[in-house]
């Protein structure tokens, strides 16, 4: 039996074939990418822009009465003729504008008169405060809670700032709270009045004698006679002289406190001695509206102890000695 590997020749004889060593099969190619167009960048799409609300303006509705009414009435346009929309209906802007709250209660057809037929919108407007009504020693009260500073009865105002355009003196703080706070006084005359002679009675207080005379300087003469409390944090002799000459107009002074620099001296005599030097047309002037005179004047003054700050390494004033001050101060200007 031949051979699996051989083959037969026609001759019969038998002829082996050679045997091939085995091949190890190749892996099959991948298919070739096509080549990528590189991609097309997207236009980016404009963002949409937000519809604007459309102006209106609107005109005031006129009125059968006369002078000014509590809520006015706008309508849009002129002629008051209703616009038809794109849905056919019609439509008509109205604006109700008040100093005061409203209400708009309700809408109603009238049945009868010269508008009859006509449709009418019903506002209910706030009913005015009859203040002058109440009585004289209750609108007092309120006057002092609305001029109070911080909302502190008694609580003095301080006169802190200086205005960019004329540099004069203001209650910056205080204007803080309510700018508009005087413009109480241009309600009417009587209101004006009362409220003035509140006002006027709100204690002062000033850093020194300087931005006093600032203050004082900008003042007409019957303003400065109404002040009553003023307050000086530092007196200074520079400015001390012409700032208490103009002050001595104040002819309803009640109270004049001083906190410090009024003297160094330890002698109680020789500071009153001195602090007559600068102030005498003050007492003399002011004095001649007193009952009293001039001693009546030294009774509204007051002064801390720290008013009298004597050299470093001397002793500090007590209260008996600034007493004594007081009292040679009386005999000064008697």
């Amino acid at each position: 039996m031949p051979p699996k590997d051989s083959k037969a020749k026609p001759n019969g004889k038998v002829e082996k074939t050679e045997k091939k060593p085995p091949v190890t099969p190749e892996k099959p190619k991948g298919k070739v990418k096509a080549e990528q167009s590189p991609a097309k960048k997207a236009t980016p799409k404009a963002t949409p822009r937000k519809s604007q609300p459309r102006s209106v303006e609107f005109k005031s509705l006129a009125t059968d009465q006369g002078g000014t009414i509590p809520v006015d009435v706008g309508i849009e346009g002129v002629s008051g003729q209703a616009i038809q929309n794109k849905f056919g209906t019609f439509g008509q802007l109205v604006n109700l504008q008040a100093p005061d709250k409203f209400n708009v209660v309700k809408t109603v057809l009238l049945d009868d008169g010269p508008y009859q037929g006509y449709q009418a919108i019903i506002i209910k407007p706030a009913q005015p405060f009859r203040f002058l009504e109440l009585d004289k020693e209750i609108r007092a009260r309120v006057y002092k809670e609305y001029f109070a500073c911080k909302g502190i009865i008694n609580e003095p105002i301080v006169l802190d700032g200086k205005r960019s355009t004329n540099k004069e003196a203001y209650a910056k703080s205080y204007a803080d709270g309510n700018k508009n706070r005087v413009a109480l006084l241009a309600v009417c005359k009587e209101i004006k009045s009362e409220a003035t002679e509140i006002l006027y009675t709100q204690t002062l207080k000033f850093d020194s004698t300087a931005t006093l005379m600032d203050f004082l300087s900008s003042l007409e003469t019957e303003q400065r006679a109404r002040l009553q409390d003023i307050e000086i944090r530092n007196f200074n002799r520079a400015t001390a002289r012409n700032t208490l000459n103009l002050l001595a107009e104040a002819t309803n002074l009640k109270r004049v406190h001083f906190d410090f620099g009024v003297s160094t001296e330890t002698d109680p005599g020789k500071a009153a001695k001195a602090f007559h030097a600068e102030t005498y047309k003050f007492f003399k002037v002011l004095g001649a509206s007193k009952e009293g005179g001039p001693t009546a004047v030294v009774e509204i003054l007051n002064f801390t102890k720290s008013a009298f700050a004597p050299k470093e390494g001397k002793n500090t004033w007590t209260e008996e000695m600034v007493e004594e001050f007081k009292e040679a101060l009386k005999s000064k200007v008697k």
